[in-house]
């Protein structure tokens, strides 16, 4: 195991694969030593029964290492939203967007291709988005139409 990700797993193993940075960045290590890093989008803000966040998922430390550039495990308390939202723009992360009703919960999954926002159910359906998205406002405007559509509210 490269110096690094020895490191960055040791770092992980002592806070019990749980590790929440300055910038409001979660990184979780789950027991297959896959990492996944998540937070709200930058700036903005949800209410219940919404909830919208950004999700980078890797299935190993060293593909963690490699997309957020970790070079020491200093690196992990500098991860920033914005940087998040730099990937998913790549095409790296996604936005989860969900309505946590007490009677039933419904998400999507907003993925960037090539400038194409693709957006997944929990039928595992991807299909195009064909209006803008940019603002949490937007994302949880559109999973709600969504939601009605599927006949939940």
């Amino acid at each position: 195991m490269k110096t690094i990700t020895r490191a960055v797993y040791d770092f992980m193993d002592r806070r019990l694969g749980l590790y929440a940075n300055p910038f409001e960045v979660e990184i979780i290590l789950d027991e297959r030593d896959a990492i996944s890093v998540s937070c709200q989008l930058p700036g903005e803000r949800t209410h219940n029964p919404f909830f919208i966040e950004l999700e980078f998922d890797s299935d190993t430390i060293e593909e963690f290492v490699s997309a957020f550039g970790i070079t020491s495990v200093r690196h992990m308390a500098t991860i920033r939203p914005l940087l998040l939202m730099e990937l998913y723009h790549q095409g790296k992360a996604v936005i989860f967007s969900a309505i946590n009703n007490p009677a039933y919960n419904y998400s999507l999954h907003f993925r960037k291709q090539h400038n194409i926002i693709l957006v997944k159910g929990t039928d595992n359906v991807e299909e195009t988005v064909h209006e803008p998205l940019e603002t949490s406002k937007e994302y949880t405007a559109y999973t709600l139409q969504h939601y009605r559509l599927a006949g939940k509210s």
